[in-house]
């Protein structure tokens, strides 16, 4: 039993490394025994997501802009099929505005996921654990 400090990510309570303060004589000769003592827990605040929670936050926030943008490409599209069908000069003009609007609601939804990913990462205190 080689008795050590086990390193955990605070967030997510995934597991980064085990080092042993000391090696038992069934240790291999490149690391610790398969039993472990826990003699103390370190708490890793930054980051405090293991690489994988911190790869699935990611793609949720990235999933998220991708749904909310699809909707307004809907939206655009179902306007743009309107526009071709006959009407007075005045329920055109609204429309065409209204895709613009629309249009560049799209690039504020990307602008956006960027912006929460950024920040994500800062909150994390890195890109992402290595």
């Amino acid at each position: 039993m080689c008795p050590g400090i086990l390193h955990t990510h605070a967030q997510c309570g995934h597991h980064k490394k085990f080092v042993a303060l000391d090696y038992c004589t069934d240790a291999p000769l490149d690391g610790a025994c398969n039993v472990r003592v826990v003699i103390h827990t370190t708490l890793i605040r930054e980051p405090a997501l293991c690489v994988g929670c911190f790869r699935r936050v990611e793609a949720d926030i990235a999933k998220d802009c991708e749904t909310k943008t699809k909707r307004v490409e809907e939206r655009i599209e179902n306007l743009t099929l309107a526009l071709r069908a006959e009407m007075d000069a005045e329920a055109r003009e609204r429309m065409r505005k209204h895709r613009s609007v629309l249009t560049e609601e799209v690039g504020d939804l990307k602008d956006k996921r960027n912006e929460e990913i950024a920040e994500f990462r800062f909150r994390q205190g890195v890109w992402a654990d290595g």
